[in-house]
């Protein structure tokens, strides 16, 4: 009989991440330890639950079986983690926001101040990438993201649009002596720096990729902030959010972007989540600061 959660939270991280030293990164243990539990495991339900296939491990027809369990043990696990979440009556304790790193740098430092001033008795955590965190598993409390389309099982305010615009550095115009600020000029002497596949999602990158076609020299990229970093220090022209220009030295291009809207700028929370005194109250102070100090960044 299987009495140990961990064992079957070991078990879905093998079959999701291929191998017993992926499942051990991503779960944050010793590698011997995953080897040991599903070992664990097997003996319990006498049978062999993987086999290898290369350098992955498959599932063996048992463990087919017994991942469709799993997956229903996990959804009530989480379950149970966002349900008494909610009975929290404090504003005491820790408070997770992912965000994007272009937000993170930004906008939302003083913001964050503000609330750790107001509310002293939360630990809040700030998780920055450009991916969007699993609310529903508990990765984040509160997602502040832009999105074309927030998740539908999520509680969402719309802030408003994000608007993209072209930018080189003050550094650059100074070099290449030019007071003609536009793209036509400036594309046979310096470089476009655009996206990578793993930034395809976002709404600017096939605007990005079109321009790119009149380029000869284009950096790639994996993170809005590496671009606007490589602009600023002269390596070329990038595309941007127009809020990323609060850290300055960028010099806004007069060329029109196809379309300059690329999704809004969202608020997102899990209702069950929203149960937690201390979520439902910053949910309510970001969206006040956000809309109130920042208008001209998000309209």
């Amino acid at each position: 009989m299987i009495k140990d959660w961990d064992n079957i939270r070991i078990f879905l991280a093998i079959v999701r991440d291929g191998s017993l030293p992926a499942a051990a990164a991503s779960l944050g243990i010793n590698h011997t330890t995953v080897f040991r539990r599903v070992h664990e495991l097997e003996e319990i339900l006498e049978t062999k639950l993987f086999q290898r296939s290369g350098r992955r491990l498959v599932l063996t027809s048992a463990g087919e079986t017994l991942l469709l369990h799993a997956e229903a043990m996990e959804t009530a696990v989480i379950g149970i983690n966002r349900s008494v979440a909610g009975i929290d009556k404090t504003m005491e304790g820790p408070l997770v926001i992912t965000t994007a790193d272009t937000l993170a740098q930004t906008i939302l430092p003083p913001i964050l101040i503000k609330l750790t001033e107001a509310y002293p008795g939360l630990n809040v955590s700030v998780k920055s990438s450009n991916t969007m965190s699993n609310l529903n598993k508990r990765d984040a409390d509160i997602a502040i993201r832009p999105t074309i389309k927030p998740p539908e099982d999520y509680i969402g305010r719309k802030l408003g649009p994000i608007e993209f615009a072209y930018f080189a550095s003050e550094k650059l115009l100074h070099q290449l002596q030019t007071a003609n600020l536009n793209l036509e000029t400036l594309r046979p002497r310096t470089a476009l720096i655009a996206f990578d596949q793993s930034l395809k999602h976002i709404g600017a990158a096939q605007e990005l990729e079109t321009e790119s076609r009149h380029w000869t020299r284009v950096f790639r990229v994996d993170s809005l902030m590496t671009a606007q970093s490589l602009c600023a220090e002269g390596a070329g022209v990038a595309l941007l959010p127009r809020f990323v220009n609060r850290l300055g030295n960028l010099v806004e291009l007069p060329d029109r972007v196809n379309r300059p809207d690329f999704g809004s700028l969202w608020l997102l929370s899990h209702r069950d989540i929203m149960k937690a005194a201390r979520v439902a109250e910053a949910y309510r102070f970001l969206f006040r600061e956000l809309k109130t100090e920042f208008p001209s960044q998000l309209v």
